[in-house]
């Protein structure tokens, strides 16, 4: 298997971990996508919401944190 294909491989696990009604969609793209990584790509994975589900700015981003278990440092 190349590297590629296992990065498609977990990246599928994680959009079904990833289901919820607000999810409308997980997609990857840029490097990986097209199998023209290197050693040193990034993953580029977007992640569309429902409106419905998370009108608020504030709410996609909540969400964003809870799913990627994130924990930004705001600079004020």
């Amino acid at each position: 298997m190349e590297r590629d294909d296992g990065i498609i491989q977990r990246l599928s696990h994680l959009a079904e971990e990833l289901a919820s009604p607000a999810v409308v969609s997980v997609y990857l793209f840029g490097s990986v996508s097209e199998k023209r990584s290197h050693r040193e790509s990034d993953v580029d994975v977007g992640l569309l919401l429902s409106w419905d589900r998370c009108p608020t700015g504030r709410e996609r981003f909540d969400r964003r944190l809870e799913w990627f278990g994130a924990d930004p440092v705001l600079d004020r």
